[in-house]
């Protein structure tokens, strides 16, 4: 599918940025995986991007590890809230996965599906609703495939553009989301609340 979305092609301008593209690089090579840079990076980019480039009118906050999911001490990688006025607020909830130089193809489908099963699974917390929950998905393998895992009743999408980083190394996003409206955190309150 050939989606374009604000917040994937805001990955993608940092990611093309040639500063960013040397500390992917080296990043990348580093022993234990690149994603808590990458989530420290994306969460100043993303707030910055949004509040002078998208929604000047707008409040916008991105924070990293907020606890985010109600019924469980699971945080989301990156919480994005948009303020338009009081009475209007939304979240994003984002779970990324960077794909480690030695994780390979297999291990790396692993990870994403433990988070996709975490946003699916989860339920945000009355005070993040309305949200949407994501899982983005940094794949380094040229042949990957994720198209066979779900978030929210759909399967996971390969974004259209990618981050070229070195002649053999480029960054796929692979995306997926899941709605949740104000009422559903407030049945599931409720429910909670009767036991």
């Amino acid at each position: 599918m050939n989606t374009t979305n604000p917040i994937l092609g805001a990955i993608i301008d940092w990611g093309k940025n040639h500063h960013i593209k040397d500390r992917i690089r080296q990043a990348y090579q580093q022993r234990g995986g690149w994603e808590g840079w990458v989530q420290l990076e994306l969460a100043i980019y993303l707030e910055d991007f949004f509040l002078n480039n998208k929604y000047p009118d707008c409040e916008i906050k991105v924070t990293r590890e907020e606890y985010t999911y109600g019924e469980t001490q699971k945080r989301s990688d990156i919480l994005f809230m948009t303020t338009k006025s009081a009475y209007h607020i939304f979240y994003n909830a984002i779970e990324l996965k960077c794909e480690a130089k030695n994780t390979g193809a297999a291990g790396f489908k692993l990870e994403v599906k433990k988070d996709c099963e975490k946003v699916d699974n989860a339920k945000p917390k009355g005070s993040f609703a309305p949200c949407t929950t994501w899982v983005v998905a940094f794949s380094t393998t040229p042949d990957a495939n994720l198209s066979d895992l779900k978030v929210g009743q759909r399967k996971l999408e390969k974004y259209k553009d990618t981050i070229p980083i070195v002649q053999d190394l480029e960054i796929t996003l692979w995306w997926g989301t899941r709605d949740v409206k104000e009422s559903q955190v407030k049945d599931e309150d409720s429910k909670m609340e009767d036991n």
